[in-house]
Formats: C-alpha cells, sequence, structure tokens
C-alpha cells in the first residue's frame, strides 16, 4: 500500500510541501507561500489527480494510507514528515528504477567492485570497460567509455576524489535497492 500512495502522490506532495510557508501545529494549519498550481501554473494539484485517477480510486487510496498509518491520530507535523520521507522515497525509488533501465551489467559489477575498494583510477576503469567489450564487442555501439562512465557520474553512482573513482552513497543505496526488489544484476554487457 506504501509503495502504490508514493508512486501515486510523489509530484502533487512534492509540489505541496514546497509551497508550505508556515505549520501552526497549535490550531492544526498550513498556510502557503502561494497557491500550489501546476509547474504550468494552469491547474491545482486536485485537477491533475482527477484528470489521472478517479475521485473514488483517490479517496479509497488516501483513506486506506491515513488508516494504514494511522494518520490522522498523529500530529500535523508527523504527518507532514511522514509524507515527506514518502516522497523522498519516491524520487530515490523513480531515480534508481529509470538508471537501472539504462545500466548494463558491467555497471553493475563496476559498482560492486568499487563498494569493496578504497578507489580505483580512471585507468583502471577503462581497463574494466575494455575486458568487457573483449566479451561483449557490440558494447561499443551502446555505449563509448565516455558515456559509460557518465551515465554512473551523472546518476551520483559515483564520484571523483583525490584521482581515484570511489562508489556515492547513492551507489551503496542503489545495489541495495536492487537486491531488495530483486531486479536482476545479470543484465547483458
Amino acid at each position: 500500500m506504501f509503495v502504490i500512495f508514493v508512486i501515486v502522490f510523489y509530484k502533487p506532495l512534492n509540489r505541496l510541501i514546497g509551497g508550505i510557508k508556515q505549520i501552526d501545529g497549535k490550531n492544526k494549519s498550513i498556510s502557503f507561500n502561494q497557491p500550489v498550481k501546476k509547474e504550468d501554473g494552469n491547474d491545482d494539484i486536485m485537477m491533475e489527480l482527477d484528470s489521472t485517477f478517479s475521485i473514488s480510486f483517490l479517496n479509497e487510496t488516501k483513506d486506506a494510507i491515513f488508516k494504514e498509518y494511522q494518520l490522522g491520530k498523529k500530529p500535523l507535523q508527523e504527518q507532514i514528515d511522514f509524507l515527506s520521507k514518502a516522497c523522498a522515497a519516491l524520487a530515490i525509488a523513480n531515480n534508481f528504477n529509470s538508471t537501472y533501465v539504462y545500466c548494463i551489467g558491467s555497471h553493475i559489477r563496476l559498482l560492486q567492485a568499487l563498494n569493496s575498494s578504497d578507489g580505483v583510477s580512471l585507468q583502471e576503469i577503462k581497463d574494466f570497460y575494455h575486458e568487457v567489450e573483449k566479451q561483449y564487442p557490440e558494447l561499443q555501439q551502446q555505449y563509448s567509455f565516455e558515456s559509460f562512465l557518465a551515465l554512473l557520474l551523472n546518476h551520483n553512482l559515483i564520484a571523483t576524489q583525490e584521482d581515484k573513482y570511489h562508489i556515492t552513497v547513492g551507489g551503496q543505496n542503489f545495489l541495495t535497492y536492487l537486491i531488495k526488489e530483486a531486479l536482476p544484476m545479470d543484465k547483458d554487457y
């Protein structure tokens, strides 16, 4: 149920939480900087949700979430904290899912190797890439070395420090996510 909640409500909740100006726990009220609108400024969040999902489905899901996590019994700040963490979890899961789609097996194997090392040089990564390329000549057609490395850097799975490449906390969490979600790590290449 939580996963459904996060998937359905991530974008609207992200905009809603970002627009909060002040939370008054005593009076149980929230004031906003400006009306919460879609990015294009034409419709509010509910119109966007209503156009994607039926109102009855939205209300049923919302009620199930509030019941399952007993949100109605919690103070407003705890509700906001819960929903903020849910939005963050959705953002991370969404990012990891899209990263996984573009990753090839050698990306994952390199992350695993970096996870158990103190970092490697650019030359060591090039050597790794060329070894994979020997096994799979078609790798070069899909990923040049530069694009192979860029995927890991751009998705913040690895970073450089003192001329060495290291796995990031995001990269470690990505590997954990793959295991928890039972996603195959033995992809092609």
